[in-house]
């Protein structure tokens, strides 16, 4: 039996989750992370979806991002095919590192704060960190600014879709906001995305 196309409408905003293998921890450390990273810069030019935040946990990893009209397997298939070798190399073994292709959930625009608070105090919900400032897992620091965003991140997009400006305001406001949700208790459920 074909495997199924997972669909997505350009001009979406997409939820991405990859897993590893059986849940297993294959980010260690930041060291793990940056080259992650890496591979995204490298591969986001072949790729027209916008990528408006991020959360690498050390079982998985989130993206959101606004669909283009390519296919997200090339770009998946060239990040994780080079960070397997690289975790394969550091750390041994064999066999695969993540768990199949991403899972994908259409999330509705209005929504676009609550998907980017979201993913951005995973490590807060892990317990990792009090605050998602406190964290370098994902790309909430590039939106405070706190730390500079990478090319490839559209953080003033993402402000925009949480209707906010790409200004020292805005970004101050995005960063309550994110604390907002985080006292409100934030449901995880909204968001985890299930295999299509």
């Amino acid at each position: 039996m074909g495997r199924i196309r997972r669909l997505f409408k350009p001009g979406t905003l997409q939820h991405l989750i990859s897993r590893f293998i059986d849940r297993d921890w294959r980010i260690e450390d930041q060291q793990d992370r940056n080259v992650y990273l890496r591979y995204v810069a490298d591969a986001s030019n072949r790729w027209d979806w916008l990528i408006v935040s991020y959360a690498l946990m050390s079982t998985h990893i989130h993206m959101a991002a606004v669909a283009g009209v390519v296919p997200p397997v090339g770009f998946f298939s060239s990040v994780h095919t080079r960070f397997a070798l690289y975790w394969h190399k550091k750390y041994g073994g064999l066999g695969p590192v993540f768990s199949g292709r991403p899972t994908n959930k259409e999330v509705p625009m209005p929504r676009a704060a609550r998907l980017l608070a979201y993913q951005h105090l995973n490590p807060v919900s892990a317990k990792v960190v009090d605050h998602a400032a406190d964290s370098t897992w994902t790309s909430h620091r590039a939106y405070v600014g706190t730390q500079p965003a990478p090319d490839w991140l559209e953080v003033k997009l993402g402000l925009s879709l949480c209707g906010l400006t790409d200004s020292a305001d805005g970004r101050r406001r995005f960063g309550s906001l994110v604390e907002g949700f985080a006292d409100s208790g934030l449901e995880r459920s909204s968001f985890e995305t299930t295999p299509r």
